[in-house]
């Protein structure tokens, strides 16, 4: 079996369906009995990742423990308790679409859409038989998996640096 960490920028890709509570396509993945019904799903999360990324918000800021942030790439800004797994907890500094200066609020990285060279791999183990399926199982159950590195860090502090 191939080692893990190769299909890691997939694993994350996917989280972001979990942490939006679209969790079909991650399960289609999990319980494809063919390559050609992982590849369908994965085609489907990757032109879905494509519309969402296409509406993110602008740049806004945004207080997290009492640092100001500088958030950019952001699809999911809700106000706080959301019915989503967050990246970002925090307060706005700015105001973002309908939500005021001041909301509390929970917001979702835009998906980062694997490498080309990541995917291509990917696609050639599934079509491996039943390694290849076992693959494509583990990788969805990874995504489904609460991640270590679950708050990512963001963007540049207004005491300037990155």
């Amino acid at each position: 079996m191939a080692q893990m960490a190769e299909y890691g920028e997939i694993v994350e890709f996917l989280r972001f369906f979990v942490k939006t509570r679209n969790y079909s396509l991650v399960d289609r993945i999990g319980l494809a009995s063919s390559p050609r019904m992982v590849i369908a799903a994965l085609y489907e999360a990757l032109r879905l990742a494509n519309v969402v990324k296409s509406r993110k918000y602008d740049s806004f800021k945004i207080e997290v423990d009492g640092r100001e942030l500088e958030v950019h790439d952001a699809c999911v800004v809700e106000k706080a308790p959301s019915r989503y797994d967050p990246d970002i907890e925090g307060k706005l500094l700015d105001r973002v679409g309908d939500l005021s200066k001041g909301t509390k609020v929970h917001v979702i990285l835009c998906p980062k859409i694997p490498k080309k060279d990541v995917l291509d791999k990917f696609l050639d183990e599934i079509s491996k038989g039943e390694r290849g399926m076992d693959l494509a199982r583990e990788v969805a159950a990874l995504a489904l998996a609460p991640s270590t590195s679950h708050r990512r860090e963001f963007g540049s502090s207004s005491e300037g640096g990155d």
